[in-house]
């Protein structure tokens, strides 16, 4: 738990999240890792464990995209074509345009309950609740933009501080304090709760252009590695080693799948005290009846594809079939924090 608090505290590289309207930066960040993934996975006599690491980060860059950016606000309703493809994925706000507007966001504070004290460390609660705060003409232009962050970092490691001479959007939510500056509030669509997305309520818009444009880097991946070598790249039809080192992690328990789909979890903001008692009740009697029953250390039944793998007669939908839901094969150790994460996230700890 503290852990992440720590994670999410640290300085992170902003081309990685399309953050700070460095979209040239992110874009020729996928474009790179694309070329690495390709040129590895070609490799006959090549690891792919580093591969797969490298993978995940580019699809987490382009996700990001549409949760950071304008891309929904300007009434995009299809993916952006160009990522991943160009370097250059349309005309982005100047470094002096004024992007953001003070209007259309709604500061809330509350005081923070001892448990929000111990998990969040800010106290008291301060966000804002933001509708059309990204300046008309920025959208009716088709003009890019994203949000700034007080933590974020240039691919040199510079700090990258939110302008104070113009009006720029922020990322927003609780743990970015740069979403005070003006223009205050912040754009992001990263998740259903309104405490950490100032935009929560276009989070189903950003997330469903996300899974599609995945599914899109996917397939395209696939074209251009060949059935057999994108096989080995998601250890689709594994090797005797392979199943052996599996089968082994499966005895036991711990078992894991490369893609997984993510459920974005609505944060309820209700400070009655009852409510928030019996919330908590509920939680402990759960976590105790999952112990005890042993459904703590089971896996969620998952029923949704990660690709499409029909046409080679693949039932995708089926967790119990090795060539549907492929293991990463890693060293013991991250195997366990994994398996660690996983619970934690399953059961609502992180």
């Amino acid at each position: 738990m503290f852990s992440l608090i720590l994670i999410t505290k640290q300085k992170k590289l902003s081309e990685a999240h399309f953050d700070n309207e460095l979209f040239i930066n992110a874009s020729k960040r996928i474009l790179q890792f694309r070329q690495i993934i390709i040129n590895n996975t070609l490799d006959d006599s090549e690891d792919l464990t580093n591969v797969r690491q490298l993978l995940g980060q580019s699809l987490h860059t382009l996700q990001d995209f549409y949760s950071h950016s304008n891309w929904v606000e300007m009434g995009k309703t299809d993916i952006n074509e160009l990522i991943g493809i160009n370097e250059i994925i349309g005309t982005v706000a100047q470094p002096d345009q004024s992007t953001c507007t003070n209007d259309g966001c709604t500061k809330i504070e509350k005081p923070c309950t001892l448990w929000e004290e111990l998990t969040i460390g800010i106290c008291p609660i301060v966000y804002y609740d933001c509708k059309n705060n990204i300046r008309p003409e920025i959208n009716n232009q088709q003009i890019l933009t994203s949000g700034y962050t007080t933590n974020g970092l240039s691919e040199n490691e510079e700090v990258l501080e939110k302008p104070t001479n113009v009006e720029k959007c922020s990322h927003g939510g609780i743990l970015d304090e740069s979403s005070h500056i003006p223009a205050i509030g912040g754009i992001n669509k990263d998740s259903y709760s309104l405490v950490f997305s100032p935009h929560f309520d276009l989070h189903k818009q950003a997330a469903d252009l996300a899974v599609k444009a995945t599914e899109q880097y996917l397939n395209d991946l696939r074209r251009d590695i060949g059935d057999k070598n994108f096989d080995r790249l998601f250890i689709i039809n594994p090797t005797e080693v392979q199943c052996q080192i599996a089968s082994n992690s499966m005895s036991q328990g711990k078992r894991f799948r490369f893609l997984r789909p993510n459920l974005s979890v609505h944060l309820k903001d209700d400070d009655r005290w009852w409510i928030k008692f019996k919330r908590f009740f509920k939680k402990f009697f759960k976590l105790n009846e999952s112990i005890w029953t042993g459904d703590f250390f089971t896996e969620e039944t998952i029923n949704q594809p990660t690709y499409d793998l029909s046409d080679q007669g693949v039932n995708v939908k089926d967790v119990k079939n090795f060539r549907a839901a492929p293991y990463v094969i890693g060293k013991e150790e991250v195997r366990r924090k994994k398996r660690a994460i996983d619970l934690a996230r399953k059961h609502r700890y992180l």
